[in-house]
């Protein structure tokens, strides 16, 4: 499994933290996105930004995850954790 981390704001409010995984399985990539704390740990009953997508390579599955983050805040940046 590979997670990226995000910072996420929309203009006026606090920065959330969000992580992408994703998980290689029978030849293809799925990638999923959930809301997390400081430390990493999800936040129990956070909305998640979107369901599970799929692709081809595991590129193609981020991109389609990190296109819903961004339809969904102003700012969105990849950090270490």
């Amino acid at each position: 499994m590979i997670v990226r981390h995000y910072l996420v704001r929309n203009e006026g409010e606090t920065a959330r933290r969000f992580v992408i995984r994703l998980e290689e399985a029978e030849g293809r990539w799925t990638s999923s996105c959930e809301e997390v704390d400081s430390t990493g740990k999800v936040i129990p009953g956070s909305a998640r930004i979107a369901p599970k997508f799929y692709g081809l390579t595991e590129e193609q599955a981020a991109r389609r995850m990190l296109a819903a983050l961004e339809n969904s805040f102003d700012d969105v940046v990849e950090t270490g954790l």
